[in-house]
């Protein structure tokens, strides 16, 4: 695996745009992140020459807000390897800031070495349910 700076939008939006990714990282406010902007840092994980995963980071507090996804036909094999990679490179803390919907999620934040720092009450709403966001921090 091969973790590259992406400077191209389609390639980005190859691992955004994938149905089981934009149902999972889109809210009710239509929340995904934009497929391109400048100040964000988008690095994906290359397999033989084709993206398998992107993480995107954005300033957050002392460090930067890191969105993190995996192809679902490659998590098994990659995401893990990304993930350590990945807080290897970045020298400064990263947060996680993910609804409780997605428990599979916190779960592996806290196996990657994240601790939970904090909690947004009622902050994320899917399909017209208010769930709270659990605010994760590597480093």
């Amino acid at each position: 695996m091969r973790i590259l700076t992406v400077q191209d939008a389609g390639e980005v939006s190859k691992v955004l745009n994938h149905p089981d990714i934009y149902e999972a990282i889109t809210g009710d406010n239509g929340d995904a992140p934009p497929p391109m902007d400048e100040h964000h840092v988008y690095l994906g994980a290359y397999v033989d020459g084709e993206i398998v995963g992107l993480a995107i980071f954005h300033p957050y507090r002392d460090g930067v807000e890191g969105h993190f996804q995996v192809l679902p036909e490659h998590r098994k094999a990659h995401a893990e390897a990304f993930a350590k990679a990945i807080l290897n490179m970045v020298d400064v803390p990263i947060y996680g800031l993910v609804p409780t919907l997605y428990p599979n999620v916190i779960a592996f934040n806290k196996k990657m070495g994240a601790r939970v720092v904090g909690t947004l009450a009622n902050h994320y709403t899917k399909h017209g349910v208010a769930y709270d966001v659990i605010i994760t921090r590597f480093n």
